[in-house]
């Protein structure tokens, strides 16, 4: 029987699971997807081989699991950064203003290792799904323009996708020296 390490089997089983969620997104941002495996991800963890069935079922749901947290993270702290915006430019604004500077701090690597891997068609619907969540902050500025306004979901995708693009840039751009702009 295993031992418990935590007061209860519920925060035992809470504590591994974060164990392999970290041990995971390290793996991945320094081996990249191939280099996720069962083994590889349980040895950084310091578990036994077997407890990563424990807590998933696939190399995808740990991968999912890896997005999942990291979408969480990001949205959290998006919207405690904009929460005194006012809805329009200025929050647009500083919606990309926020993710450029997570982008260039690396908080982004864990979608750029992610963007190619070969998941199940379910998986990356959920993941879409969780992203899309995260233009929460955006629809107020589709419709603040004072006309007709496209589409909430056109018009904050749009902006996402700009915002995407640039952070893209962001975050293969070689560091400068001296520079704040990344030129």
């Amino acid at each position: 029987m295993p031992r418990i390490s935590a007061p209860t089997v519920a925060e035992h089983r809470a504590a591994q699971r974060a164990a392999l969620l970290r041990a995971g997104e390290a793996v991945l941002l320094e081996a990249s997807v191939a280099g996720v495996t069962p083994r590889s991800v349980c040895e950084r963890a310091g578990l036994a081989r077997s407890s990563f069935y424990d807590y998933f079922a696939s190399k995808d749901d740990l991968l999912v699991a890896i997005a999942i947290d990291a979408i969480e993270r990001w949205d959290a702290e998006l919207e405690v950064a904009l929460g005194a915006t006012e809805p329009g430019a200025a929050r647009l604004r500083a919606y990309v203003e926020h993710t450029m500077a997570m982008t260039a701090e690396g908080r982004h690597a864990i979608a750029g290792a992610l963007r190619d891997a070969p998941l199940s068609p379910s998986h990356r619907d959920d993941l879409m799904t969780l992203h899309d969540a995260m233009l929460r902050p955006l629809r107020p500025c589709s419709t603040s323009r004072g006309s007709t306004p496209a589409p909430p979901r056109r018009s904050c995708t749009a902006c996402s996708a700009r915002a995407w693009s640039s952070s893209t840039r962001v975050s293969t751009r070689p560091r400068s020296r001296g520079r704040s702009c990344g030129c």
